[in-house]
């Protein structure tokens, strides 16, 4: 579940008016009905996502940009005019994965950020 509070002490780039307006009266929304909100881009539903689940399990961020990744080369290949757009997106969930380990390095072994880091280059470059 993301918290109203979530998005702002994550960093978001929505205002905090923005915020207020989609949480409405909810005190939380559960994190797949926001994956599925196509009133929100794709790229802050990317956002929130890698966001959420680098606060609570790193071994599924890199699952689920493992999963973007996936898609995109799906994608790319049966829209062949619309794979920069989808590349972008990918490139996003992945840039956002690595930044999010980044951002929580010190919290971590060194050991296991690395090889997070390592998997997260290693999709970089299936995205390119």
């Amino acid at each position: 579940m993301i918290k109203s509070t979530d998005p702002r002490s994550w960093g978001a780039c929505w205002t905090d008016e923005q915020i207020s307006t989609y949480f409405g009266t909810l005190i939380e929304i559960p994190v797949i009905t926001i994956i599925g909100d196509d009133t929100i881009t794709v790229e802050d539903r990317v956002w929130i996502t890698c966001a959420y689940l680098a606060r609570h399990n790193l071994d599924k961020l890199v699952i689920f940009a493992r999963g973007c990744v996936d898609r995109v080369n799906v994608y790319a290949a049966t829209y062949a005019a619309d794979a920069d757009a989808a590349r972008a997106t990918a490139r996003a969930a992945v840039y956002a994965a690595r930044a999010t380990c980044a951002a929580d390095a010190a919290a971590d072994t060194a050991a296991y950020v690395v090889e997070r880091n390592r998997q997260i280059n290693h999709l970089l470059e299936l995205c390119r």
